[in-house]
């Protein structure tokens, strides 16, 4: 009966920790945990507009398409259309990417990294990219794996033999109940401390009226909403301007997908690109059609783009 007592305090103690819990670690956050099992295949379709000093430009929108495909590595065909029907006769510059992870590395250009991991993260759940973008700051994500408290995991592994090999024997040398004063205060202090340490990276910031999750590795911050963790916004800061990305209102997809209706890009020119979708969509298997633009754009088994007339500097 005292071990039962027992265990439900720590149950009880346990319970009361979960308010520290919510505190999300900024692995989880920029795994995108919010969406749902990507598919191996997804297609995405915009329509891409242009400003400039908050002007819109005159030379009308562009239609693109980005085609992920989830193999061992995740692999980006991107095409810019002259016309929504998005007809092969209507491309203007087409590039097939066949390892994001690679395109990344040597990516000189920060707005089109960036562009591209988010992607990758908002689709396929991944922080790998995002990760390889802050490699370059000499940044990296702190994995959950270092903020566990492994003392405090220790002593419950302990418990929880003890309970399996002492029942109904009274509590005598349980882990929790040392017979020396000062130990049974050290054992009560390391099991009131929380299970999950906080990660450095992450506070909660209030904007205007709204709580956001701050990730925050210098000179590059994002911004999540409280509750729904939706990804809201990246800035990049650079003595030669910033760099700037903003999620708007998520959809559904499929009852298990989400992503944003625009995305809006600010590159170091201070030219805006906004992104505003026009489908997803997510399959199994490639298009025919799809899969033979593949092979045509990756003939010589590298990256490769074909006329390149498409002004979008975030995608070319």
């Amino acid at each position: 009966m005292r071990n039962f007592k027992l265990f439900f305090g720590i149950i009880t103690l346990s319970i009361s920790q979960l308010s520290f819990a919510s505190i999300p670690t900024d692995e989880a956050l920029l795994k995108n945990h919010i969406n749902g099992a990507p598919n191996n295949v997804t297609i995405l379709k915009w329509v891409a507009s242009k400003e400039s000093s908050g002007q819109k430009a005159d030379d009308g929108n562009e239609y693109v398409r980005f085609v992920l495909v989830k193999q061992d590595k995740i692999g980006l065909l991107q095409t810019v259309f002259s016309n929504a029907q998005m007809l092969p006769s209507q491309i203007k510059s087409e590039k097939w990417i066949p390892d994001i992870a690679t395109q990344i590395k040597k990516e000189k250009n920060s707005d089109r990294a960036f562009f591209h991991a988010l992607c990758s993260m908002l689709v396929q759940n991944r922080n790998e990219e995002l990760a390889l973008v802050l490699e370059k700051m000499g940044q990296s994500i702190t994995p959950r794996s270092a903020l566990v408290n492994e003392e405090k995991m220790k002593l419950l592994r302990s418990y929880r033999s003890y309970l399996a090999t002492n029942r109904g024997r009274g509590e005598e040398g349980s882990p929790l109940n040392p017979s020396d004063k000062n130990e049974k205060v050290a054992v009560l202090n390391l099991f009131k401390s929380p299970s999950v340490k906080k990660s450095k990276n992450v506070q909660l910031e209030k904007v205007r009226d709204e709580f956001f999750w701050k990730v925050d590795y210098k000179p590059v911050a994002l911004w999540f909403e409280n509750e729904s963790r939706y990804f809201r916004s990246l800035k990049y800061d650079l003595p030669e301007g910033q760099v700037e990305i903003e999620a708007k209102q998520f959809l559904s997809f499929n009852s298990t997908n989400l992503f944003p209706k625009t995305l809006k890009v600010k590159d170091l020119k201070n030219e805006w690109t906004t992104f505003t979708l026009m489908q997803f969509e997510g399959k199994k298997l490639l298009d025919k059609a799809i899969e033979k633009s593949i092979l045509a754009n990756s003939e010589q088994g590298a990256a490769t783009t074909k006329q390149v007339e498409s002004d979008l500097s975030v995608l070319f």
